[in-house]
């Protein structure tokens, strides 16, 4: 018969890994599908795969069960296989280094910055020095924690130290567009939801109970949208994204 250990004294109790943000229209809308003649396809997922394309600047999406799916799929379309490398960050899912490797790919990991988890273009370059004659089949960066890489220091490093494999080559290149400096930074959800609640005026303490998050985690969000606007404060950072057009 099983027994239940005595608890340490002082042991933590309930301490969840994250807090989320469910409102009504997102209840609103699994309620919509629960009650349709469709539960994992239909025009509901037509709605999705058409409207992230239109977000995104793709001819067309294909939506798939999870992420791991999705890192498997991205793979295949690389056409990444034997004697391929790929650069994935230290953290992350364990799906982002398992999707090359199922393909035959060899994995290499890059480090972080410390204090936000991130692929800098830093540690891509490092890791890049290990991989074999300096070069990689592709990189995997992660947006981590509500958190978005410098896509632009990434891919400025990346360019001549990858090599594109066929099919990307013959056609999903033209799906992609590596945004210039001076074009509207990403900002992750998180960054510009903060955003908005600076606009309306909240504190920091005050955007974190509307986000349910804690207060050092809304002053990070506010310092990455500080660094990607060029700014150093929040009235010019407000001033600054409206005048981009991330802020009606």
């Amino acid at each position: 018969m099983l027994q239940e250990r005595p608890r340490q004294r002082g042991a933590l109790r309930g301490v969840g890994a994250r807090r989320q943000l469910v409102e009504e229209d997102d209840i609103a809308a699994v309620v919509e599908v629960l009650k349709s003649d469709y539960l994992t396809t239909g025009p509901a997922v037509e709605r999705f795969e058409r409207r992230l394309a239109e977000a995104v600047g793709a001819a067309e999406s294909v939506a798939c069960v999870n992420g791991t799916a999705a890192l498997y799929m991205a793979a295949r379309a690389l056409s990444l296989g034997r004697n391929h490398t790929v650069i994935v960050p230290a953290i992350t899912f364990l799906a982002t280094a398992s999707a090359p490797h199922l393909l035959g790919a060899r994995v290499v990991f890059s480090d972080v910055d410390p204090k936000t988890g991130l692929m800098r273009a830093t540690d891509l370059e490092e890791a890049l020095s290990r991989a074999p004659n300096g070069v990689a089949e592709a990189v995997f960066p992660v947006h981590y924690a509500g958190q978005s890489c410098d896509m632009a220091a990434i891919a400025a490093v990346a360019r001549g130290r990858t090599v594109l494999a066929p099919q990307l080559q013959a056609g999903i290149a033209g799906e992609i567009r590596l945004r210039a400096v001076d074009e509207r930074p990403v900002l992750s959800e998180r960054e510009r939801q903060t955003l908005e609640l600076v606009a309306e005026g909240l504190t920091a303490p005050e955007i974190g109970r509307r986000l349910c998050l804690a207060t050092p985690t809304v002053k990070t969000h506010l310092h990455h949208v500080y660094d990607k606007l060029g700014v150093a404060e929040r009235a010019a950072a407000v001033a600054e994204a409206m005048r981009r057009g991330l802020l009606e």
